[in-house]
């Protein structure tokens, strides 16, 4: 046998050098990129079919024109909500500006004093608009309630003031709780006892723009009256607690024909119930009826509205949007 010569067994050497390193290539670099260019075209085609399902258009014009399109309607909603809230806050808005300077100031600097000063004028506005007894028990509230947040019970005796203000505007009475307390009416050396009146007002509701929030961007203040009168009554006081206009009482306690001050109603009703009275002793059938009514105000917890921090996760679009 001849043997190879050293030529040809170099040039046997570099061929294997290189087949050796085609197959390394193709193992070791080629196979991942091609797995790895799979798995890539599989991802596209899963999120192209997902993209599909949910209605997203995937025709770049289409998906302008609905940027375009979602943009407006978000700056509408945007507006929409800023004048609902403005609306919906606009009761004690001047009030507090006058007495306090503004928001933030109310809620710090309001006192205790306060509470009772106004407490005990609500006392008096009742009992000089028909002799309206107010009792603990029924009430909720008193000088001796416990509480934090003195401001949110000045903010309770506004309301009730404001919206029996308007229930008797409108020729409705408060009905007796069966609770009855002494006047300050002396017969024979006693005093007289009076019923106490069914207002009330409820637990003030927090509502937060994120669950994990330090504190609240709107309060809700209900109160609960239960009144008597006729339905024509009935139907003019839901008018005026979503429209009507009402004297601030700072300026109704001196000057009555002064209409400088005045506090812009919206107290919406979230419950009521309405029942024909029964028939007295004397069995008389009259066309009165019986409310209970719950009514709201709402405060804005700062003067500034905090912004709403958008969740930057894909929101996926309904079908055929």
């Amino acid at each position: 046998m001849i043997g190879w010569s050293n030529n040809h067994r170099n040039l046997t050497a570099l061929v294997g050098l290189v087949l050796i390193a085609f197959v390394a290539s193709v193992m070791f670099g080629l196979r991942p990129k091609q797995r790895e260019v799979r798995n890539l075209e599989q991802s596209v085609q899963q999120l192209e079919s997902d993209l599909r399902k949910t209605g997203w258009p995937l025709d770049p014009d289409r998906l302008n024109s609905l940027k375009d399109v979602k943009g407006k309607e978000r700056d509408r909603l945007r507006q929409q909500s800023a004048d609902l809230l403005e609306k919906a806050t606009v009761v004690f808005v001047e009030k507090i500006k006058r007495q306090y300077g503004s928001t933030d100031e109310f809620r710090t600097n309001v006192s205790r004093l306060d509470f009772t000063e106004e407490l005990n004028q609500l006392h008096m506005y009742c009992r000089g608009r028909g002799r309206i007894f107010l009792a603990e028990e029924v009430l909720n509230l008193s000088e001796k309630t416990d509480g934090a947040n003195t401001y949110q019970m000045v903010l309770q005796v506004w309301t009730l003031r404001a919206v029996l203000d308007l229930a008797l505007a409108s020729k409705l009475t408060p009905r007796e709780s069966g609770i009855w307390v002494e006047s300050d009416v002396e017969r024979a050396g006693r005093r007289e006892k009076e019923p106490v009146a069914c207002l009330s007002v409820l637990p003030v509701r927090a509502y937060s723009l994120r669950p994990d929030d330090k504190e609240p961007y709107l309060l809700e203040i209900p109160v609960r009256l239960g009144l008597r009168g006729k339905l024509e009554n009935l139907c003019a006081f839901l008018a005026l607690v979503q429209t009507g206009e009402i004297l601030d009482w700072d300026t109704a306690r001196g000057d009555k024909a002064d209409q400088t001050h005045k506090l812009r109603c919206f107290f919406p009703v979230s419950h009521m119930e309405v029942r024909k009275t029964m028939p007295g002793e004397d069995q008389r059938v009259t066309d009165e009826i019986d409310i209970d009514v719950e009514c709201s105000s709402f405060f804005r917890y700062r003067d500034v509205t905090p912004s709403v921090i958008r969740d930057r996760g894909i929101r996926l679009l309904p079908p055929g949007a």
